[in-house]
């Protein structure tokens, strides 16, 4: 529940206090003739009753003379309970109850009141005990209700929608007589009610919801929400106004009881008190009403109070909504920088609490560092500050950002990406503790008029001489065959992997393969036999190489590597049977191994001899060297890039993230189409010991995330997957251009 500290409504706040010694009240003493009294019951004004008695009816001995009366249970009637004055009884281990037959006025809707309780309350054995409300018994902001919860008072107005008072604030008074005071002006819960015990101004937190009290009787105890009950205690007196009442109206009734009652407290004589008005303001003037300033409020002169300046602050509109945190308070308080202050009212004065739009943009940009700030969209004149370098270090930006405002983003969050190539080194993770919010979206975008790409690929580089205009290139690290990709990109276009039969540029669908003869054995489905003259070189490593095979009724396309070949029986054997996805008019299953067939095309690929024309390649990953043979000649000004991350961005658990206009290419492939463990995949579930081809964008678990108007070329997977239970996230206007799997999955 959000705060509201001793009736100084939380915001920027311009003070104005004006003071006066009152004279001689007007009127009867206590609550008679103030205005706006809507009902007061006596425990002395009971009628005839006796110690013991059960009290079947409450008389009011306000002007409108509304009855309580018995609606359960047994309340009695003690003689001498406080203060040696008489008090209706209420007992835990005879819950009991007690309203009126008719609505109280004017207490409908949003109301102003004031309510005066005096009672003994033993400490409640249960976590809600309600001696006093009105309105409808459930729903936030549907009635108001006077509790008694974990040794604090709450003025609660639904679940979560309460005016409260510290945590075990009331335990001190528990057992014995005391006066509980509830004022609540008109407006939120957090910023409109006061409480106070014995005249002693409380703490209040609260929540920003506003009541809609249904009318209907108020009531003790009964017509509470399940799980409440009456507290046992001694009740002596109720004394309810349809409005707030000023200050010194205040201190006339609760002087009155506390006199009456010989109860310990801060109410002075009337004469003597003197009063001081604190209004209350915020800059910018427009988040007044957003941050439940209202109106002036009086306190006694002298007295010390908190003002507390909620923070964040938000305006919604249509237009789109705005963020504001707290800066600096203005005038004369305790501490200036602090939300939480300390005002003296010892004279007149003014103070604001200042106020400054969030508006949170950072930049990333291929000459950017992760040290700098990230604010600036490119570096200074000096060099000392700039954009990020990395999406992780935007990530960690927003990260410290949020835990400034206690874990949430104050503002909505851009992320924009200057023009350039991103090689992403690992996949950008966007957790649940990287989410927006539903008013203030994290948002991940490229800069105007400008194409950010990501990239999952390596650059190779450091060329040299192998074959006539073969070339080749040694790649750190990569000597033992645990890195194999199946593509290659010469300025961001697909080359060909060496194979044979050579691919026919004047049929690229149908041409460039070969023919089976049929399978090497009857029925199998790993080893086949290729027809004489096929081949026309020999291979040094076969094991590199892998074939690209149609099977079936050439509506499913395998890629296996080749286990060995016999070249005096013409039998190529692979590492792994073929698997067959659709399911043609038969008794056979989905996903099943199907044997070899005569006729059946398939070619051979990844082969050093046969990498024979311009735009082949071939990757020979025991040794960890590229063999190229560039389509021109400017090699030393081209980017070659062989994939190497097979996702790129992973949203787990995420929510309110958006991701928009980025470019997204390179990653690698693999054989399932879908990983494993996952349901609802139909015909190509995951292959055990398949390597998955994994996803450019993963969304797993996320909600209300956006990925909008993104472009994917190059994917050797699927450009976007959702994993697991996602729900309300909007994919749209997305390009996908030479991906290996699906667009979206």
């Amino acid at each position: 529940m959000l705060r509201a500290l001793l009736g100084i409504l939380v915001a920027a706040v311009a003070l104005t206090f004006c003071s006066w010694q009152t004279g001689e009240a007007a009127g009867p003493a206590g609550p008679a003739g103030i205005a706006g009294l809507a009902a007061w019951y006596r425990a002395d004004a009971v009628p005839n009753a006796r110690d013991g008695d059960v009290v079947k009816r409450w008389d009011d001995s306000g002007p409108h003379k509304i009855p309580l009366e018995i609606s359960g249970g047994a309340p009695t009637f003690a003689s001498r309970a406080l203060g040696g004055l008489p008090a209706v009884r209420f007992r835990a281990e005879q819950p009991a109850s007690m309203q009126t037959p008719a609505p109280l006025p004017a207490l409908a809707g949003n109301p102003g009141f004031t309510v005066f309780v005096v009672a003994n309350v033993a400490r409640p054995k249960t976590q809600y005990a309600h001696p006093l409300g009105w309105g409808a018994p459930s729903g936030p902001g549907r009635g108001l209700f006077l509790e008694f919860e974990a040794g604090r008072v709450d003025l609660g107005t639904g679940f979560a929608a309460d005016a409260t008072t510290a945590v075990e604030s009331y335990a001190t008074c528990f057992g014995k007589p005391a006066i509980v005071t509830c004022v609540k002006s008109p407006g939120p819960m957090k910023s409109s009610t006061r409480i106070a015990y014995n005249g002693v101004w409380q703490t209040v937190s609260g929540s920003s919801v506003v009541p809609r009290v249904k009318e209907t009787p108020l009531h003790i105890g009964g017509g509470a929400p399940a799980g409440y009950v009456c507290p046992a205690m001694d009740l002596a007196e109720i004394v309810l106004f349809t409005r707030p009442l000023a200050l010194e109206e205040q201190n006339r009734v609760g002087h009155y009881l506390q006199q009456k009652y010989a109860i310990a407290g801060r109410f002075v004589e009337p004469d003597k008190l003197f009063v001081q008005e604190l209004e209350i303001r915020a800059l910018p003037p427009e988040i007044t009403a957003a941050a439940g300033f209202a109106g002036k409020t009086q306190y006694e002169r002298g007295s010390t109070c908190e003002a507390v300046a909620e923070s964040p602050i938000i305006l919604r509109s249509p237009a789109g909504n705005r963020g504001f945190a707290f800066d600096h308070w203005e005038g004369d308080v305790i501490e200036r920088k602090s939300a939480r202050t300390t005002v003296r009212l010892d004279q007149s004065k003014t103070i604001t609490a200042v106020y400054r739009e969030q508006k949170r943009e950072f930049f990333i940009a291929p000459n950017g560092r992760d040290t700098w700030s990230g604010t600036l969209p490119e570096p200074n004149a000096a060099a000392t500050d700039g954009p990020l370098a990395t999406l992780g270090g935007a990530r960690s930006a927003i990260r410290r950002l949020k835990t400034q405002f206690g874990g949430q983003v104050p503002c909505s969050v851009r992320v924009s990406l200057r023009g350039g190539r991103y090689p992403l080194a690992e996949p950008l993770v966007l957790g649940a503790e990287d989410s927006g919010t539903r008013d203030f979206q994290v948002t991940y975008t490229a800069y105007p008029g400008e194409t950010p790409i990501l990239s999952g690929g390596r650059i190779v580089t450091g060329w040299q001489a192998y074959k006539d205009k073969i070339l080749q290139c040694s790649i750190p690290g990569e000597k033992g065959g645990s890195w194999k990709f199946r593509q290659l990109f010469y300025n961001g276009k697909n080359q060909v992997r060496a194979r044979t039969p050579n691919f026919d540029p004047q049929n690229p669908l149908k041409g460039g393969w070969a023919t089976m003869e049929g399978p090497a054995r009857s029925g199998s489905q790993t080893a086949f036999r290729y027809k004489p003259g096929t081949f026309s070189r020999r291979w040094a490593k076969p094991s590199q190489a892998e074939v690209n095979v149609y099977i079936g009724f050439d509506w499913d396309n395998n890629i296996i590597p080749i286990q060995s070949i016999d070249e005096q029986n013409r039998v190529i054997t692979l590492a792994h049977t073929t698997t067959r996805f659709t399911n043609p008019p038969s008794p056979l299953p989905y996903n099943f191994p199907t044997p070899f067939n005569p006729n059946q095309r398939f070619r051979v690929e990844n082969v050093l001899e046969e990498l024979d024309q311009p735009g082949e390649w071939c990757w020979d990953a025991g040794e960890g060297t590229l063999y190229f043979w560039p389509p021109d000649e400017a090699i030393e000004k081209a980017r070659v890039v062989a994939p190497v991350l097979h996702g790129l961005m992973v949203l787990r658990g995420a929510a309110y993230v958006t991701v928009f206009g980025l470019t997204f290419a390179e990653t690698n492939g693999g054989d399932n189409f879908h990983p494993e463990g996952v349901e609802g995949v139909g015909a190509m579930f995951a292959m055990p010991g398949w390597k998955y081809c994994g996803d450019a964008v993963l969304l797993e678990g996320t909600q209300y995330c956006r990925i909008e108007g993104n472009r994917f070329v190059n994917i050797g997977g699927n450009a976007v997957y959702l994993k697991g239970p996602c729900a309300r996230n909007q994919i749209r206007g997305m390009t996908s251009a030479r991906s290996g799997r699906a667009g979206c999955a």
